[in-house]
């Protein structure tokens, strides 16, 4: 089977692509991959909500009204 340089280039980036567009896939399908095979899903953080909830919490202010 004979296949020319050009035919044979393309081969090669095709399977280049290949590995990154699977790697998206994984990540974007991650927490449905894993419930499928029993495990818990990955929770996200929103750690500019928590470090609000930090900065804004009623006992700072309790203690500065004492």
């Amino acid at each position: 089977m004979y296949i020319d340089s050009s035919t044979g280039s393309m081969l090669i980036q095709a399977l280049v692509a290949a590995i990154p567009v699977a790697a998206a896939t994984l990540f974007a399908f991650r927490n449905k991959i894993r419930i499928l095979f029993g495990k818990s899903p990955i929770e996200k953080r929103n750690k500019s909500a928590e470090n609000a909830e930090m900065l804004l919490s009623t006992d700072d202010f309790e203690k500065i009204d004492d």
